[in-house]
Formats: C-alpha cells, structure tokens, sequence
C-alpha cells in the first residue's frame, strides 16, 4: 500500500468519525446543548480542512473553493474558546458581541477578494505560486 493511499484511508476515516460524531451533538438532548452544538461545528470545520488529503489526490478542486477551505482553519479556534467558555459557565449564552470572534476570517476573506476572488483560474493560479510575495499573505 502506498503512502497516498494510506493517507487518503486515513483521511477518510477521521473525517467519517468528524461528521458522524457532529450529527450526534448536534441532534443530542443534554443540558449542554449549546455545548455540543459548538463542539460540532468545530470538529465539522475540521473534517472540511482536512477533507483535502482525501479529495486533492483525486479531484482537481477549484482555486476558489480550495482557498476558503485554507481559510475556514481560522474559525476553529474562537470556536475551541466558545466551547470552553460555555463548558465552564452554566448561564453561558451567545451574544452578538461573540460574533467580533469572526473578524480575522472575514478581514481575510476581504484582503483576498481583489487578487484572488474577483479575477479568473489563470490569474489565481499566477496568485497561487507566488503567494508568499504578495502584501496581503504577509
């Protein structure tokens, strides 16, 4: 067994336990609710960041999606925060200032949107391969 299919195995598997394990918190009855419901999410994000192991050895994935799915990484961790914050307190509720958590993803989404999102597959593969000289990577 190569080291491509043993990865793609493996990828497949991890993100399989992921989504099941998020439809069982999120569907769960428990006093915990919004717990599970942050829990679930976090690990949902997860099986999407890593689906590229899986996917990226047979599909050609669109530069677009493909950079979201780079870029979703980055709401794991208000995610983690939120869910240890509800775990600790029991009045915990989400309120709208819980939602200045999502700034540096759309901060990105927006740096990104001229030279990247707003231009055709020959440019953003031009963008792709000298990423790191740009001033909006850095």
């Amino acid at each position: 067994m190569d080291i491509i299919t043993l990865l793609s195995t493996a990828t497949l598997i991890l993100m399989s336990f992921c989504i099941l394990l998020t439809f069982f918190l999120w569907t769960v009855n428990s006093q915990n609710r919004l717990s599970n419901r942050l829990l679930g999410s976090m690990l949902l994000i997860i099986s999407i960041s890593i689906s590229v192991f899986w996917y990226g050895f047979y599909f050609d994935p669109h530069l677009g999606w493909d950079r979201v799915r780079d870029d979703i990484n980055i709401i794991t961790s208000p995610l983690l925060f939120l869910y240890i914050v509800s775990c600790i307190r029991s009045d915990f509720k989400l309120k709208w200032i819980h939602l200045l958590h999502l700034i540096p993803f759309a901060l990105i989404m927006l740096l990104m949107t001229p030279r990247f999102y707003l231009v055709d597959e020959a440019q953003r593969a031009v963008f792709l391969n000298n990423y790191y000289s740009y001033p909006e990577v850095k």
